[in-house]
């Protein structure tokens, strides 16, 4: 499980070093650090380290590393977390323990909460809770795609939804 993990940490930080899109808190806040450090950030000794699967192992044995995934492609680093199963992505888009590496669960999670929203208006049960849960798990995963460059069409929240959603 160990190695798992840093191999995981490993890609993350490649992708990074390959000038790759990275979404979640975590994520956004170590390409600006990046950034600012300029191109030579992997070519520290500390950061050059963060490119090996042995300094993630060690890290994680000892303690000062934590990863588990929430969903795939998507990692959180706080042993706190107790999101594990069944995920709420407005909580994970720009939390500061998140990694998002990739945009296939948040677009399930989108075209699911799509389909639900619909469906709820179609059979008249849609209220306020429902027009509230879908469209923020709608926004959530367009803004994890749109942070990952994936391309996808905004989805049109249907009038009838809008007019449930308190917007003050």
């Amino acid at each position: 499980r160990t190695i798992q993990q840093s191999e995981v940490f490993t890609r993350i930080y490649r992708k990074m070093a390959n000038n790759e899109r990275i979404a979640g808190g975590k994520g956004k806040a170590a390409i600006q650090e990046i950034s600012k450090l300029g191109r030579n950030y992997f070519e520290e000794k500390d950061n050059k380290r963060k490119l090996s699967t042995a300094y993630w192992e060690k890290e994680i044995k000892g303690k000062t590393a934590h990863l588990h995934a929430i969903a795939p492609g998507m990692y959180c680093t706080n042993e706190q977390c107790s999101m594990r199963i069944n995920i709420d992505l407005a909580e994970c888009t720009d939390c500061a323990f998140d990694y998002i590496e990739d945009a296939a669960y948040a677009e399930t999670s989108r075209i699911d909460a799509m389909r639900n929203l619909l469906l709820a208006e179609e059979t008249g049960v849609l209220n306020k809770g429902l027009a509230s849960k879908y469209v923020m798990q709608i926004r959530a995963a367009e803004k994890i795609m749109n942070d990952l460059n994936f391309k996808y069409e905004p989805f049109e929240v249907p009038e009838m939804a809008t007019k449930l959603l308190i917007t003050d």
